[in-house]
């Protein structure tokens, strides 16, 4: 995994994006250290991070999380806005709901969300919510895209040959 931003310096894990992103919107990932290597190189969830880490870094942990899940939102939503595109961009939305879960997964009760101050957990869902809207933009296109093509395969219009 080349990571070119390492944002969280913790014991055992990081929150890394890949070292190529430039558009803002890809999706970082947590990643775990091995031994005495000062290289974060193997891919964890926000959950598995968690827990192999301190109590004390937990708050921490889960504020950058959301920080850059909601960053990654709002830089989706303000590309889709100021785009021409009739069908919307999945892999964006996909990527979101994916970092998205890995938070509502934390910050459910039972997990750690009994263990986070209140107010912060408050923020995630209010974050995880903004972040399932603009992924239901983003994919929704995808889907009227599949609706027309099915129209036209029903009626009976020859579709032309790729080339």
């Amino acid at each position: 995994m080349s990571s070119s931003l390492v944002t969280t310096e913790l014991a055992r894990h990081a929150l890394v994006r890949p070292g190529d992103c430039t558009c803002g919107t890809c999706t970082p990932t947590w990643a775990r250290r091995r031994g005495k290597s000062r290289k974060y190189s193997e891919p964890v969830t926000l959950v598995y991070a968690l827990e192999q880490e301190s109590p004390a870094l937990w708050a921490g942990m889960v504020e950058e999380h959301r920080d850059f899940l909601a960053a990654m939102a709002e830089r989706a939503s303000d590309d889709f806005e100021n785009t021409d595109l009739e069908i919307g961009d999945p892999e964006v939305g996909l990527s979101l709901l994916e970092f998205a879960g890995e938070l509502a997964t934390a910050v459910q009760p039972g997990f750690f969300g009994n263990e986070l101050p209140p107010d912060l957990v408050a923020a995630c869902e209010h974050t995880i919510a903004t972040a399932m809207h603009v992924t239901a933009e983003l994919v929704s296109g995808v889907i009227d895209g599949i609706r027309e093509i099915s129209a036209v395969l029903r009626s009976g219009v020859p579709m032309p040959r790729a080339r």
